[in-house]
């Protein structure tokens, strides 16, 4: 009986372990994609690293438009880029060519590959039959030097599909449906499989966006077979040698299944400061809009572009509503200018910007990754004062031609009848290995700071709980507020910010503990970690000197994470262990290499309030190496 297409291509790239759900295994992966928020890191790992880089690992650096050069640190970061790109060998996507999932997804994505991401939507390619996993910088950074990715074998998730989505509905809706049939989509080792016969009317385009907004709700990705579609796709942009037929299994090797009828779905809106966060478009109608925003990370392709061209062909945007257009890539640009629809976008009022992101001022986290942003005054499902929500790229043309809260599937004549048929231009000018450049250290600059690592872990450690968290603490609560640190350029001074939205004393803390030659331990509720940029919030915690983590739960990246910067992780085994700590209390961890390496309980106790009790590690026997270590770089280095 076949496999499922997820344990075809993890079996054809495995070197380490067997697989089995829920254990580690080791991977060999085909491709690397490295947008420029997280490549300063990965790259700063490699040269730390002093190995080559893989020359069978296909790699990706993309400058996408997260980078401003008029910025001095901007300009930094680029140029270390570029510089490191030339270096390594590295073949760069320059800025304005598009964001690196959609690049990555147009010239590189094909059936049956494995690709390691740090960062962005890089679970889209599954669209096109392509494993994709997220790794942090510093794994990426591993992976280049030719290391396996290590990470736990999934479980995978039948989802049939059957039937055809409705006219004026889209993946994004397809995400919200499928979201609201299983909770948050089950955990972080759930892959998310799609067939049925539902799968053949769905475009590649809109199958990338529908594996990237489901990774954004839970799994860790989702993966469609290679069909006639799939093919299809290759053709038009000029890589049909590159199809290979993928199919899906018969169902044994699944956990469970999901059905889904495509005839059900209905236009929705994703309210992040709501009660009730989700609701029908219906529910909301009426509302008066001030801004649409249309394209973006997901959803700003040829296709949703030349649907929303369609709505507004007629009489453009109401009067009042302030229009945005942002493309994915430079290729959605240029085959919407020679198809027309750009033109039709430039009448009907929008503003035209590079390829890029729609998002910006929202609050990482906040909202799934939908494609389109609305600015709503004063409605209450917005929020007391308004705010953004998210719909589809249909609704979101329909609302900017009514100018306020519309179902699509009012519109009369339907617009989205007629097939958004565009011929896509393939231009890799902006894509290229730059010159080799001569051997040396990579200029550095304000904007691009060396990371600073553990050394090895002692055999007993004794610290301080500088401080206790609730339940339910994110990494948004972790990190300050967004900023160019985000670009993983400085961290030690973006570290330095850490919690102080939660204890701004910390930050002086820790400083006098420097003097007393004691760690930092930190104590947590359930739940810690979940949310983005769980790598930075790990990476901040360790430049803090935080050596332990005590938590009644963890969210599996970030524990992973965690790891991976030589910080201990520690389950509290029962709410007594967690209210026996208060904040300020003296820590020992009297056995601690001998514990870990022996058992999986490892022993805390007070001596000053008389107080001992165990708490779990649950690592395999490579984390525990890891940890001793001093982190992952340090275990690779050696």
């Amino acid at each position: 009986m076949a496999e499922s297409a997820t344990l075809q291509i993890l079996r054809r790239h495995l070197v380490h372990g067997g697989l089995q759900p829920g254990e580690e295994i080791g991977l060999r992966p085909d491709d690397l994609l490295l947008p420029a928020r997280t490549a300063v890191l990965s790259f700063l790992h490699l040269e730390r690293l002093s190995r080559p880089r893989h020359p069978a690992r296909r790699a990706l650096c993309c400058l996408d438009p997260v980078l401003d050069p008029a910025d001095a640190v901007g300009e930094e970061i680029q140029r270390y880029l570029e510089q490191a790109c030339a270096s390594f060998r590295v073949p760069l996507s320059r800025p304005g060519n598009g964001l690196a999932h959609q690049v990555f997804l147009e010239r590189r994505a094909s059936p049956g590959r494995l690709l390691l991401y740090a960062g962005g939507h890089g679970a889209a390619a599954g669209g096109l039959g392509t494993l994709a996993l997220p790794v942090g910088a510093l794994e990426m950074a591993v992976a280049l030097a030719g290391g396996p990715h290590y990470t736990v074998c999934p479980v995978v998730v039948r989802v049939v599909l059957k039937g055809t989505l409705p006219s004026g509905c889209a993946a994004f809706d397809l995400a919200l449906h499928l979201s609201a049939r299983w909770g948050l989509l089950a955990s972080s080792e759930t892959v998310l499989e799609f067939c049925g016969p539902g799968v053949r009317s769905l475009s590649v385009a809109t199958r990338a966006a529908l594996c990237a907004l489901c990774a954004e709700l839970g799994p860790v990705t989702a993966l469609f077979p290679a069909d006639p579609v799939s093919a299809a796709y290759l053709r038009a942009q000029g890589r049909a040698r590159e199809f290979a037929p993928l199919s899906t299994g018969a169902g044994d090797d699944y956990a469970s299944q999901l059905e889904i009828d495509l005839a059900k779905v209905e236009p929705l809106a994703w309210l992040p400061r709501a009660a009730e966060r989700m609701l029908p478009i219906r529910a909301l109608a009426g509302g008066g809009v001030s801004e649409v925003h249309l394209g973006g990370c997901v959803g700003g392709d040829v296709e949703d572009l030349v649907h929303a061209a369609m709505v507004l062909r007629a009489h453009g945007a109401a009067p009042g509503v302030d229009l945005r257009v942002v493309p994915a890539s430079r290729q959605v640009w240029q085959s919407l200018a020679r198809q027309g629809s750009l033109q039709v976008l430039l009448d009907a009022g929008a503003r035209l910007t590079e390829a890029g992101c729609c998002a910006e001022g929202l609050s990482e986290g906040e909202l799934p990754a939908g494609p389109r942003v609305l600015r709503v005054p004063g409605r209450a499902a917005a929020g007391p004062e308004g705010g953004e929500i998210r719909v589809s790229a249909q609704t979101a043309a329909a609302c900017a031609l009514r100018g306020r809260l519309t179902d699509p599937r009012e519109l009369k004549p339907n617009p989205f009848r007629a097939r958004a048929a565009c011929r896509v231009v393939v231009d890799d000018r902006f894509l290229a290995v730059s010159p080799r450049r001569a051997p040396g250290e990579l200029p550095r600059g304000r904007g691009v700071v060396e990371p600073p690592l553990f050394g090895s872990l002692p055999p007993s450690l004794a610290g301080e709980a500088v401080l206790k968290l609730p339940n339910g603490v994110a990494t948004s609560q972790i990190l300050p507020a967004r900023g160019g640190a985000y670009l993983y350029g400085d961290v030690q001074g973006f570290a330095r910010r850490a919690f102080e939205r939660i204890d701004p004393t910390l930050i002086r803390r820790i400083e006098e503990n420097k003097g007393r030659a004691i760690v930092n331990v930190l104590v947590a509720g359930q739940g810690y970690g979940a949310g983005p940029a769980q790598e930075l919030a790990a990476m901040c915690q360790m430049i803090l000197g935080i050596r332990v983590v005590l938590a009644k739960g963890f969210e599996r990246r970030h524990q992973l994470q965690l790891i991976h910067q030589g910080v201990l992780p520690l389950w509290l085994l029962d709410e007594h262990s967690y209210d026996v700590v208060h904040r300020d209390d003296f820590l020992e961890f009297p056995w601690l290499a001998t514990e870990l390496r022996k058992s999986e309980m490892v022993t805390v106790r007070n001596p000053e309030r008389g107080y001992e009790f165990k708490a779990r590690h649950g690592l395999t026997r490579r984390q525990i190496d890891i940890v001793l270590a001093g982190g992952l770089c340090n275990f690779t280095a050696r």
